[in-house]
């Protein structure tokens, strides 16, 4: 998945877009645990984790990456992570950055679908909970446009892009998570600007499996299975691997679907053992659960 922050230049969109979905290809959506597992679910994970990593600098990268991931979101609450975010664009700058994106080069064979669209109206009612969770419900606008290939994207911190092909793949469920994917970045634009700056992508994995993380908490308060995000991921990899881009993936620049099924599972345990110790505060109850 893709953002292109208030201060970046460059879009990929066309036949580079696998760039960007390169980060897209997640862990399957399996082994979700429905009860909380105690200190030794936890022990067995990370004893797992270690036995099926091969010893080689690449896993035990990895494996440095997820814990960070893990310890990084689990030390803030949800409302904490939102705080990180830059100030709101008011009305007549997201109007700008609404002009300019249709003004790109990249977008100019790309058309936008027309706000009453059936398709625009029904995402836009669909991830509308997404946005109310994280506080961008009158705000975050999304923007479908036509494409053959599958894209998820923010853009300048304002546009939600989602294509044509993106769409149809997903499940209703599935495009809330790549919402909360993609509006989790948002927390994270000053780690990215400098992992960009530095050519960073140890960098960069992390904060894919951090917004990963950030995603499942919004899911969880929403009732949908957290791993939503990754039944989406795995719908579009698999589409890149049938048609493969004439640009590289660049796989380096993004975690593994291994390293991203790890960082969930461990996410999850770790939260629910830091719960039973009374360390971490309980994930609020999903809207359908409230009294």
């Amino acid at each position: 998945m893709n953002i292109l922050s208030r201060s970046d230049t460059k879009l990929v969109i066309g036949s580079s877009i696998a760039l960007a979905i390169a980060a897209a290809a997640l862990f399957p959506a399996d082994g979700f645990a429905q009860t909380p597992p105690d200190q030794t679910e936890r022990q067995r994970l990370e004893q797992r984790n270690a036995r099926t990593s091969p010893p080689n600098m690449l896993n035990e990268s990895e494996s440095a990456v997820e814990r960070q991931a893990v310890a990084d979101v689990i030390r803030l609450s949800f409302e904490e992570l939102l705080a990180r975010r830059a100030a709101e664009l008011d009305e007549p700058a997201r109007r700008f950055y609404e002009r300019e994106l249709r003004e790109r080069p990249e977008m100019k064979e790309a058309r936008i679908l027309a706000g009453d669209d059936p398709r625009q109206i029904a995402l836009a009612r669909n991830i509308q909970p997404v946005f109310i969770q994280f506080g961008r419900g009158n705000y975050t606008k999304p923007v479908i446009f036509e494409s053959n290939n599958p894209f998820v994207g923010l853009y300048r911190e304002c546009l939600l892009l989602v294509s044509t092909k993106a769409l149809e793949l997903m499940s209703e469920e599935e495009q809330r998570a790549a919402a909360a994917h993609e509006l989790a970045h948002e927390s994270f634009i000053g780690e990215m600007r400098r992992a960009d700056a530095e050519n960073d992508n140890r960098q960069r994995r992390l904060i894919e499996i951090e917004c990963d993380l950030t995603a499942v908490v919004a899911l969880r308060r929403l009732g949908d299975d957290p791993l939503a995000v990754a039944a989406a991921g795995e719908k579009f990899a698999l589409w890149y691997r049938r048609n493969p881009p004439a640009a590289s993936l660049e796989p380096e620049k993004s975690p593994s679907g291994e390293s991203r099924k790890r960082a969930i599972k461990l996410f999850l345990a770790e939260y629910n053992f830091q719960l039973a110790a009374k360390k971490v505060n309980p994930m609020p109850l999903p809207i359908n659960e409230k009294q």
